[in-house]
């Protein structure tokens, strides 16, 4: 999924890339027309793209004490269009996250998520490639749920589990509600949950 993914991005590089090319002949040619007296014929009103909204980082990682036990936190950080917020995970968390997320979606498993080391798990080094895998692991979940279509009623066509053009904060959390805010709804990472989302 990882090479697809890959994949994908080169080929729209490369269509970007012919697209300007394109513009960069028709401009020309209608530069030539003009030198020549030639009014060239007015361009069609192009539709505007639509834009990415959904955007997700994983900015800061908080070490935090408790009694005797210290812990990271992730800071995630999401914005969907102008709604911006961020939420604290535990590494275990992310973990059952992401085995609740995998018996609903199954192409999640594709993702090499980041294994739980015991011995050296707080060194810095650790931590920091942690927070890296853990935020392409979240980038990963939004690309797989904005391209795994769903049908959500009888007669409906399939959409996306997320379209990441219309997509609100509410619709994320209702989807995924390891986004919410409210850390108190989260189950705890040592119980076996049933996934509430999708």
């Amino acid at each position: 999924m990882a090479q697809m993914y890959g994949e994908i991005m080169e080929f729209n590089e490369r269509l970007q890339k012919d697209v300007a090319a394109k513009e960069s002949i028709i401009s020309s040619l209608r530069a030539s027309m003009r030198s020549k007296g030639i009014e060239a014929p007015p361009i069609p009103d192009q539709p505007k793209a639509a834009k990415k909204t959904l955007e997700v980082t994983i900015p800061y990682v908080v070490r935090k004490e408790e009694n005797s036990d210290s812990y990271h936190t992730y800071q995630i950080h999401v914005k969907i269009g102008n709604e911006e917020w961020s939420i604290n995970r535990r590494y275990a968390e992310f973990r059952e996250f992401h085995y609740q997320l995998e018996k609903v979606l199954p192409d999640i498993g594709f993702f090499e998520f980041p294994q739980k080391i015991t011995l050296g798990n707080k060194s810095v080094q650790v931590v920091e490639d942690r927070r890296q895998r853990l935020q392409e692991y979240l980038k990963y979940v939004f690309y797989t749920c904005s391209t795994t279509f769903i049908s959500r009623g009888k007669g409906r066509s399939p959409e996306p589990v997320i379209n990441e053009i219309t997509v609100t904060k509410s619709d994320l959390i209702e989807v995924l509600p390891f986004f919410k805010e409210d850390e108190a709804s989260l189950p705890e990472p040592n119980r076996s949950p049933t996934y509430s989302g999708l």
